[in-house]
């Protein structure tokens, strides 16, 4: 019997009959693949067998895949933005969607050109379903809410995301300032910063 190690273990057994059940490895929690069939029934003579078995991979992992999935878009990893100098970001507001430029260096308006514009930026909304996506229990939140949660080990990195705590940019600003969501391992908050600060990460829809 062969397998991928991420897929099966390994084992020999005599001849026989037996039943396989095939289940999913887990990543952060949840099931990592869809497999199809789970059960299998099978007679092994003279050490031989033959079964097939399919593994839909269900949890992206954008170091993997080059993106994670969340509220239906596709989203690069996290990275921390090169920033802007108000000079670049005042030739550039008009074409990347940016309203103002004020302090430098400008680390939000230098995630909002690598991402090609601010619409490419998540919203509050994308933002609350990545939060879904890494809590436990999947639980639905509110803008500008804070929330106490619980957070499983595991589960930001099956994504390519890092573990908490970590924060990410949102597209929106707000007269020099702009939103990010705090994620950590017990609570999840909404806050506005100045876009000086350059230990905010950002992600891109539909990648980088």
């Amino acid at each position: 019997m062969t397998a991928s190690s991420d897929y099966a273990r390994l084992c020999s057994l005599p001849s026989g009959s037996y039943y396989l059940l095939i289940s999913s490895v887990k990543a952060g929690g949840k099931d990592k693949y869809n497999v199809k069939p789970e059960n299998i029934s099978f007679t092994i003579t003279n050490s031989d067998w033959e079964g097939n078995a399919s593994f839909e991979k269900l949890v992206k992992n954008c170091k993997e895949d080059g993106y994670f999935e969340a509220n239906g878009k596709k989203w690069s990893c996290p990275f921390y933005p090169t920033p802007l100098t108000k000079a670049e970001c005042e030739a550039q507001k008009n074409n990347l969607g940016i309203s103002g430029c004020y302090e430098e260096p400008d680390y939000w308006a230098g995630a909002v050109k690598q991402c090609g514009g601010v619409q490419n930026m998540p919203t509050q909304a994308d933002i609350a379903k990545i939060v879904s996506s890494i809590y436990k229990g999947n639980p639905n939140i509110e803008e500008y809410k804070d929330y106490n949660l619980t957070y499983e080990n595991g589960t930001a990195s099956s994504l390519g995301l890092p573990e908490p705590p970590f924060t990410l940019w949102t597209g929106e600003e707000y007269v020099g300032l702009a939103v990010y969501e705090g994620f950590w391992p017990t609570v999840v908050r909404w806050l506005t910063n100045g876009r000086t600060t350059q230990v905010i990460q950002a992600v891109c829809k539909n990648g980088l």
